[in-house]
């Protein structure tokens, strides 16, 4: 039963992320962190993840901004990713589920009220400030390497410089596939990749096939900032529910 609701999770996830570029990892490991252990869920996870975001690159790679990715982006968060990796190896599995939660609750109300001011769009052409820019993706690659998730803070900062959505949807598969295999590596070096997370990746690997074709659709069917709305008021209710069980 577990396992069915975590193929379900994960299905969510990633059709969200095949809509708009990002959402899957957050989606699942907040949803998924009620059943399973956040060191489970990502070895588990990121392997298909990895599949979605070649997909994406493989069919769109003409829209990715390489200036942005190469020169703005990687570098920042690759620091912060090898930090965030030695934290997780430290702490404890409440505590990385009480931490993700308050994050991911924190981030949501932030990105809704931004969403729900008068004359907002999904995006916005004003970039981030230099110093702020290079600490949010610096926190990003922490909060990746922690928890597979480092997309609202990157959403933040790209969402500013990329206006078009395919570019955007693009850009953000492209640092998934170098993020994603920074991971992997740093789990298979610290014993995470086992045969239990191998069988659940292959149980797992079908919805990306079926979130690719639901993403499709929704990304050039609904209008993203009512999609994003409801995106954050579930990961608020879902953030506050996981912390709720952490604080019982």
């Amino acid at each position: 039963m577990k396992l069915a609701l975590f193929w379900w999770i994960v299905l969510v996830g990633f059709s969200t992320e095949a809509s708009f570029g990002f959402g899957a990892t957050v989606i699942t490991v907040t949803l998924a962190s009620q059943l399973f252990p956040i060191d489970f869920i990502l070895p588990s996870v990121v392997p298909i993840n990895l599949l979605l975001s070649a997909y994406m690159v493989a069919r769109y790679h003409h829209a990715v901004d390489r200036r942005l990715l190469f020169r703005g982006i990687l570098p920042a968060m690759s620091v912060g990713v090898g930090v965030g990796l030695v934290l997780m190896s430290k702490s404890s599995d409440s505590s990385l589920k009480l931490a993700f939660a308050i994050f991911v609750v924190a981030l949501s109300v932030l990105e809704l009220k931004r969403l729900l001011a008068p004359g907002a769009s999904a995006t916005t052409a004003r970039p981030v400030a230099g110093p702020l820019r290079a600490a949010m993706l610096f926190g990003a690659g922490v909060i990746h390497g922690l928890f597979g998730s480092g997309g609202p803070l990157v959403v933040y900062v790209a969402g500013r410089e990329i206006e078009d959505k395919r570019a955007f949807r693009s850009t953000l598969g492209a640092l998934w596939v170098t993020m994603g295999s920074v991971l992997l590596a740093g789990y298979a070096a610290s014993g995470l990749l086992t045969a239990s997370t191998a069988r659940t990746s292959a149980l797992l690997a079908p919805s990306v096939v079926l979130a690719v074709l639901i993403g499709e659709r929704v990304h050039h069917a609904i209008e993203e900032r009512s999609f994003r709305i409801g995106v954050f008021a579930l990961l608020i209710v879902a953030g506050t529910a996981l912390a709720w069980s952490c604080l019982r």
